[in-house]
């Protein structure tokens, strides 16, 4: 039985041999016999395989190692407070019992399909975008710090949310949640409907970030983002300023020092009648302010910097114009276009004829165009009956030739 290359014998005993890179690497089988080193010959190479590539990559780490690292030098620098406490949250429930295990350069797509497969089963779309959103921050962190050359993400992981109707209030539903607030509420709610401010950074504004010159804004420092946004005051933001300085006992400008937005929508809808409440929450008003000033002419690029989006895809996805300015839009549109059509001057048929039969009479050449310069028919091609001026001029010539 002929003996394979890479098994060797020395002093009676076999070993499995390889060259990689110019170096030799041999490994003790054990026995004697020529068989039984042909089936452990195999499983030998592949350890070895194995054992040149782990060497290779010394500073191979798991999804869970980095992940304390991307924490670290990433989220807690550039998310606020609750952000922080979100991902961390995330990432124990949802994102580390499935991939923490895994070494980061051995990360596969296969493995990012069955974390969303995982969770398709455990939560709505909208929350599986977010588990997953966290995901692909850590990659791309990844990548940037050279830990891996090349993310296994593709866009397909990320689900579809489904449209839905816009979130904005109504100019009769925020009238009835007015009409039911309490005094201090009503210039809360009157001071986000005119700034789209969160509710998070209402309750942490103080007196110092309202700035009268050169025009009144505010000046916001503790945002989502962590950058600091100014957002300026309109006439209706500047009279609930006022109202609320009135009553002002500290330095900050929102009465209220609850971190739960929610109990001001639960108290205003609790004193409204049972058979016809209006179900908000504070947030709606952020897409009320987006979807007004939209509507009155402003400017998405004007909107996403007060709002304080990175991007105007976002922007857009909180200004979902209402059906009534859609309309409202198109009745603009056709009375200016039937405005239009009234101010040019239009002639008839019949006095285009006329004047040309005048010019006729007169000898003087007629310049046709159109059908009519083509020679005839409706297609153009001289083909068809001769009607019209072309007739007239015809008829007007003869009788010269005659006479």
């Amino acid at each position: 039985m002929r003996r394979p290359r890479n098994l060797v014998k020395r002093g009676g005993w076999y070993y499995a041999r390889m060259f990689v890179k110019g170096r030799t690497y041999r490994r003790a089988l054990g026995t004697r016999e020529l068989e039984t080193a042909r089936d452990l010959l195999a499983g030998t190479l592949d350890d070895i395989e194995r054992e040149i590539r782990e060497a290779s990559m010394p500073n191979a780490v798991t999804v869970s190692e980095f992940a304390g690292r991307w924490m670290t030098e990433w989220v807690k620098q550039r998310r606020n407070e609750k952000g922080v406490k979100l991902t961390e949250q995330r990432w124990k429930q949802h994102i580390e019992p499935a991939i923490g295990v895994i070494d980061l350069a051995a990360l596969t797509y296969a493995d990012l399909r069955a974390l969303r497969t995982r969770l398709d089963g455990l939560m709505k779309p909208q929350t599986v975008g977010h588990v997953l959103s966290d995901v692909r921050c850590l990659l791309r962190y990844a990548v940037d710090a050279g830990e891996i050359v090349k993310a296994p993400w593709r866009r397909d992981l990320m689900p579809r949310i489904a449209e839905h109707a816009p979130r904005r209030l109504t100019d009769e539903q925020l009238d009835r949640i007015l009409l039911f607030a309490r005094p201090k509420e009503s210039l809360c709610i009157h001071l986000a409907v005119h700034t789209g401010l969160r509710w998070g950074e209402l309750r942490t504004l103080q007196w110092r970030h309202v700035v009268d010159e050169p025009r009144p804004h505010l000046v916001l420092e503790g945002t989502k983002s962590g950058r600091v946004r100014r957002v300026p005051l309109s006439a209706g933001a500047r009279e609930a300023i006022e109202g609320l300085r009135k009553i002002a006992d500290s330095v900050y400008v929102s009465p209220f020092r609850s971190k739960n937005s929610c109990n001001i929508a639960y108290r205003s809808t609790g004193r409204m009648p049972k058979g016809n409440r209006v179900v908000w929450h504070w947030h709606q008003l952020r897409h009320t302010f987006a979807c007004c000033y939209l509507e009155r002419g402003g400017s998405l690029a004007a909107l996403q910097r007060m709002l304080g989006h990175s991007t105007s895809r976002m922007t857009e996805r909180y200004a979902g114009l209402s059906d009534e300015a859609l309309f409202a839009d198109l009745d603009r549109v056709e009375r200016r276009t039937a405005a239009a059509h009234q101010d040019r001057p239009r002639r008839s048929g019949a006095a285009h004829v006329a004047s040309e039969r005048k010019v006729a009479a007169a000898g003087t050449p007629v310049a046709l165009s159109g059908e009519h310069a083509a020679g005839g028919g409706r297609n153009g091609n001289g083909s068809g009956p001769k009607r019209g001026p072309i007739r007239v001029l015809e008829n007007t010539r003869a009788r010269g030739a005659n006479s």
